[in-house]
């Protein structure tokens, strides 16, 4: 009999005695190697090809990355964008105070803003590659 047939019939009993079988750790190695038709030293080359080609990769599916809206708000959240985005506030602020209004700060104010608008789609491009 082969490996993988003899490791099926032992999944398939073991399945069937799960209710009533032992917590995983309490389970001796010897019984784990031979549900899994495995060794102390792992698969074949060969029994590893033929599990591959059987039940495809040993790997788990890649779930879905946050969502663009969501990458792109994270770049505003770092210190120094917040450090940024609270001085040009300050500045708009003492730009809406002043009297006769000084332009200079509206100016302060709109190219910090864009420094920190920079930084967001520097931060976000590698991202999203």
């Amino acid at each position: 009999m082969a490996p993988s047939e003899q490791a099926e019939r032992t999944m398939t009993r073991l399945r069937s005695h799960a209710a009533s079988a032992p917590p995983v750790p309490e389970i001796p190695p010897r019984l784990v190697f031979t549900a899994l038709g495995s060794g102390p030293r792992g698969l074949s080359a060969a029994e590893a090809r033929t599990r591959r080609e059987r039940f495809g990769p040993n790997e788990l599916p890649q779930g879905p990355g946050p969502r663009i809206w969501r990458r792109l708000a994270a770049q505003f959240t770092d210190l120094f964008a917040i450090v940024l985005l609270v001085a040009a506030a300050i500045t708009f602020l003492a730009y809406l105070l002043s009297e006769p209004r000084d332009t200079g700060n509206l100016q302060l104010s709109l190219a910090i803003l864009g420094v920190v608008l920079l930084n967001a789609v520097i931060g976000f491009a590698p991202a999203t590659t």
